[in-house]
Parts: C-alpha cells; sequence; structure tokens
C-alpha cells in the first residue's frame, strides 16, 4: 500500500514536470517579450 502510494507520487511528479516544463518554457520568452512590448 505504502509503496504504491509512493509510486503513484512520485509518477505525479514526472506527469508535472513533464507539464510544467515545457510550460515554463514556452511562457518565459513571451513573459520577457511582452515586458519589452511595455518598455517602448
Amino acid at each position: 500500500m505504502e509503496q504504491a502510494q509512493q509510486a503513484r507520487e512520485g509518477f505525479n511528479a514526472l506527469k508535472l514536470n513533464g507539464v510544467l516544463k515545457p510550460a515554463s518554457a514556452v511562457a518565459a520568452p513571451t513573459r520577457r517579450r511582452w515586458r519589452s512590448v511595455r518598455r517602448n
């Protein structure tokens, strides 16, 4: 039981990383772009 929960948490962490890392990689350049647009 404990092992299954641990595996599930590990899977969720991998899933979150798989979703959030690409999202932040896409969001970071757009955020920079918006900042420079506001400045000009």
